[in-house]
């Protein structure tokens, strides 16, 4: 279960975190033009979700393999630590106010922010699905070895 809260600290939450702060030029978001948006949002989006695939699936088969364990009972585990480190972010999400802001700043309501937390946008998919397919991926990889 540790393995699983550190793949998505580590690759969801720090290394998308920085993919998200790199500043996209305005020429960009111009070159494609006011109807295509977003458009340009989903590639970018896609761009930083394929290293949190690929990180999360190398990562969950190197720590099956350190470990000598491809029961779906370690996957699972594994997969447990993801979800509870998901689920620790959305309820901070929701329910904290975030630094640095006085108690006086309004926030957005709560039906808000339910509504930004599970009715994600098309173009962010990429980012949304990229650790759960990443795992998906491992997991299916695992078990064509022990058919094979």
């Amino acid at each position: 279960m540790l393995a699983g809260i550190a793949i998505y600290q580590l690759f969801v939450v720090v290394l998308n975190g920085y993919l998200a702060a790199i500043a996209v030029p305005r020429q960009y978001f111009m070159w494609f033009g006011r109807q295509r948006q977003e458009l340009a949002l989903a590639i970018i989006q896609l761009a930083s979700a394929v290293p949190v695939f690929l990180l999360v699936t190398g990562c969950v088969l190197a720590v099956c393999r350190s470990l000598r364990s491809r029961s779906m009972t370690f996957l699972a585990a594994i997969l447990v630590g993801m979800l509870l480190s998901h689920l620790y972010w959305a309820v901070s999400f929701l329910a904290f106010l975030p630094a640095g802001l006085s108690p006086e700043v309004e926030l957005y309501p709560m039906s808000v922010r339910l509504q930004q937390l599970f009715v994600v946008p098309w173009w962010s998919l990429p980012t949304v699905l990229a650790p759960w397919l990443g795992f998906g991926l491992s997991s299916w990889l695992l078990r064509q070895r022990d058919e094979g």
